[in-house]
């Protein structure tokens, strides 16, 4: 498996967890999107981003790990051959995404 990347929680306001994790919590802030919708920390292994989540807030509030990939449609491809359950892709910008889901319903994804 590819390294873990980024760990995202979901928040009702990115705004004050940023502000919280960056001032509290000592966390290096390194990016907030233009619609202070997503923002992310360095923490040294892997990177913690903050999501509003949309719809996707409303179906789970369970964190969401993340995988880097080369090649996203390769690793779906055969992460459904080991027998993951894995979602379509996804492209926003230059990133393309993929979710999938464990047997327990924890969702993870890979990203390029």
């Amino acid at each position: 498996m590819n390294p873990l990347y980024r760990i995202i929680l979901y928040a009702k306001d990115v705004i004050l967890l940023t502000e919280y994790y960056q001032t509290v919590m000592g966390l290096k802030h390194v990016f907030m999107s233009d619609d202070k919708n997503w923002s992310e920390f360095e923490t040294g292994g892997c990177r913690l981003a903050l999501h509003n989540g949309g719809k996707e807030y409303n179906k789970t509030r369970m964190p969401k790990i993340v995988f880097y990939t080369g090649n996203v449609i390769k690793e779906r491809d055969k992460l459904i051959d080991n027998g993951a359950d894995m979602g379509k892709i996804w492209e926003f910008e230059d990133i393309k995404f993929c979710n999938g889901t464990d047997p327990e319903g924890n969702i993870f994804q890979i990203f390029r």
